[in-house]
């Protein structure tokens, strides 16, 4: 089970890359000639390259891009799409300080919000901070309709995680209730939403059964639909 994330970013990362085999690669250019990608030596910065041996895969880190001279113009490679992109379309991660190319930044967030994810890490899974997507910076870069969706998804996961909370589950009902320590000897307590008024079960969800453990009354149910 603990590797199923990773797997699905895995995925995520392939399907993002499949896509930008279809755009033109850029070019570093220099002395009025274009350079092909796969002659670009294998590190994260071409000029970088230029002064010292490659560096292990990884995506661009903040130490990378502060030690490159700002007399020359700075060329990274994205670890999503493949691409050398100039640094002016590189975005930072602000948590770990990764760099990508802004495009797949973007799709990357997008894909996986409306996947239904809240937590999104970041798309290096060999990130040595383990960093992820701020909400302030995830607002910045995606659509206004997929930030809606994210704030949806913020919401079920932080009642989904909160003991102290629930969604009522009342047809057309989404209110937020609050969940009361069950009495001494019980296993549920009961919860009232203000909204629709109805009364249910903190463990079940079903209409509040007093008296009754939640098996029984399921079982009770059964038989009476019978």
């Amino acid at each position: 089970m603990a590797q199923q994330p990773r797997e699905k970013r895995r995925s995520l990362l392939r399907w993002l890359v499949s896509r930008s085999r279809d755009r033109k690669t850029p070019a570093a250019t220099a002395n009025n000639g274009s350079v092909p990608l796969a002659s670009l030596p294998k590190s994260h910065t071409y000029s970088g390259a230029c002064c010292k041996a490659p560096r292990a895969q990884r995506s661009l880190s903040v130490y990378d891009v502060e030690q490159v001279s700002s007399q020359r113009p700075l060329l990274a490679l994205c670890r999503l799409c493949l691409t050398v992109v100039p640094s002016s379309a590189l975005y930072r991660v602000t948590h770990c300080g990764c760099y990508f190319c802004l495009q797949c930044t973007r799709q990357y967030l997008t894909v996986s919000i409306r996947d239904g994810n809240a937590y999104i890490p970041c798309p290096d899974d060999k990130c040595p901070s383990g960093g992820i997507f701020e909400s302030s910076e995830i607002e910045q870069l995606v659509e206004r309709d997929v930030w809606e969706l994210y704030l949806r998804c913020k919401l079920n996961r932080d009642v989904e995680m909160d003991p102290n909370q629930t969604w009522c589950p009342g047809p057309g009902c989404e209110s937020i209730c609050r969940v009361f320590p069950p009495l001494r000897d019980c296993e549920a307590s009961p919860v009232h939403c203000s909204k629709c008024k109805l009364t249910f079960c903190s463990s079940c969800k079903e209409r509040w059964h007093a008296y009754q453990s939640c098996d029984e009354f399921r079982r009770q149910f059964s038989e009476d639909e019978l």
